[in-house]
């Protein structure tokens, strides 16, 4: 499962970061201006690395972590992000809520792992 979540999220990632370099640069700038990319650019920056730190972890770290944290962490920060923008409290942007959100998943992410391992010591 890890090695399919690892695939599948590198995939995704050089699709979006594929399609902001080499597609032309009207399309660029369209799809540039709109909340979505922006969110979608950053989720996946740090999913994809929340996955490699996890690689180095067992499987059940890893299943732990994927369906009790990810599952539902990762839709609730993309509507979140999007939804939020600078009409929230924080007065963050998307992009920036985003980036803001993306942090907070890597950093649960290697504190999840390590305590699991450490503390749990899950092998």
């Amino acid at each position: 499962m890890k090695i399919k979540a690892f695939i599948t999220v590198s995939v995704v990632f050089l699709i979006v970061y594929s399609l902001y370099l080499f597609s032309p640069e009207t399309v660029v700038s369209e799809i540039r201006h709109t909340n979505f990319f922006d969110v979608l650019e950053w989720l996946t920056l740090s999913s994809f690395i929340s996955v490699l730190i996890l690689l180095f972890f067992c499987n059940k770290i890893f299943t732990s972590w994927f369906k009790s944290f990810y599952l539902w962490f990762t839709p609730l920060t993309f509507v979140f992000s999007l939804i939020g923008g600078s009409e929230s409290f924080l007065q963050l942007s998307s992009e920036n809520l985003a980036i803001l959100t993306g942090e907070i998943m890597v950093v649960v992410t290697l504190v999840f792992a390590l305590v699991q391992r450490f503390y749990y010591h899950v092998k």
